[in-house]
């Protein structure tokens, strides 16, 4: 379902954010948003990279986890007194960041029924 809107910028190229980005197209999503869905500990130096101007006045929803899997078992490379959400939005200060869909699976980020249940209320931008 193409529709003519304002763009959706995804920075990443994993399977989530394959999934997001035709998901938005099929689902006739369009809006001024970026997503950032990318490996955690990838996340600030794909922000760094892009500068921050491009993010100025835009909603940026990060899918981003901050895990840390070198001891074997998953941790927070962040710490318990930040987060990845947080350090996204110091280096991008004019920018709305959201954390979110980062606990879903990537199917499930654009399809809800998939769990059996769905969305309780669905807003689409035209």
């Amino acid at each position: 379902m193409a529709q003519s809107g304002a763009p959706i910028g995804i920075l990443g190229s994993g399977t989530a954010a394959q999934k997001l980005g035709r998901g938005f197209l099929e689902h006739g999503w369009f809006g001024e948003v970026l997503v950032l869905s990318v490996r955690g500990s990838a996340a600030e130096d794909v922000v760094r990279l892009a500068g921050a101007e491009p993010f100025d006045g835009k909603v940026l929803l990060d899918a981003s986890d901050p895990l840390d899997f070198s001891s074997g078992r998953p941790g927070l490379f962040v710490g318990t007194n930040d987060s990845l959400g947080e350090r996204i939005q110091r280096l991008v200060s004019r920018a709305h960041v959201v954390k979110g869909l980062n606990i879903v699976a990537a199917d499930v980020m654009v399809d809800p029924t998939l769990t059996g249940g769905g969305p309780r209320h669905v807003h689409r931008r035209r």
